[in-house]
């Protein structure tokens, strides 16, 4: 799989500097980007701390997606777009079980902060007027920049506490520092001369384990809001 990324990234690089309208002059576009993700892991939890909790599905956090962009436009419809944002992820998750007389609970939270950087086809629909909606995909790389995990477990007997564990961390054992992804999406520009404002949705779909021996992969929606400006015509 990370063969076949490099090898669609170098033909989308190749495409790019192989096209008439580039060696003519294209239209690029800069600007930011600001956002939120709302992420999760598609697969099974795992907790190194209670095994017995390993079945636990996992839910949702909110985090911060925000970075820049470049767009080269190759004519009205198409565009090769490449990012660079910070993107948290993670999830979190609540699970029980009996063990004899005792009843356990158990509460998860997990962040894992990325650099990501996707490389995107972008196709605009055409319309008239300034509202242009447009879609958008490709590969993306990530790599790992932070983590932090919360774990709280109780154990209750006929609803009295008699077990408490409680453990923090920043540092993740097993996080993969790299991870490859797919991200797809569409969106809509409002432009006014050579700016534009845009709002967009995007998935982004982890291609491996987030870690070491684990069975989950990153699972996030994004929504971004954003301003560009052309800055070669």
């Amino acid at each position: 799989m990370k063969k076949l990324l490099t090898i669609v990234g170098m033909l989308v690089v190749l495409t790019v500097l192989r096209t008439p309208n580039l060696q003519a002059g294209v239209t690029i576009e800069i600007g930011p980007k600001f956002g939120l993700n709302l992420a999760s892991f598609a697969g099974k939890t795992d907790v190194d701390s209670a095994d017995i909790y390993r079945s636990a599905d996992a839910g949702y956090i909110v985090g911060a997606l925000t970075g820049g962009m470049v767009a080269v436009h190759l004519n009205e419809r198409w565009a090769v777009r490449t990012e660079v944002l910070y993107s948290m992820k993670g999830a979190d998750w609540d699970a029980s079980t009996t063990i004899g007389d005792t009843n356990y609970s158990e509460i998860v939270w997990t962040r894992l902060d990325y650099v990501e950087i996707p490389v995107l086809a972008q196709f605009s629909i055409p319309t008239a007027g300034r509202l242009k909606p447009y879609l958008f995909a490709g590969p993306a790389v990530a790599f790992n920049i932070a983590t932090e995990w919360k774990i709280e477990d109780e154990g209750f007997v006929g609803g009295t506490k008699v077990y408490y564990f409680s453990k923090y961390t920043d540092d993740i054992p097993d996080v993969k520092d790299t991870q490859f992804e797919v991200v797809v999406g569409g969106g809509l520009n409002l432009g006014w001369g050579t700016t534009k404002v845009s709002i967009e949705g995007r998935y982004t779909a982890g291609l491996e384990k987030a870690r070491e021996g684990a069975d989950f992969r990153h699972s996030v929606f994004g929504i971004t809001a954003g301003i560009s400006f052309s800055v070669l015509q």
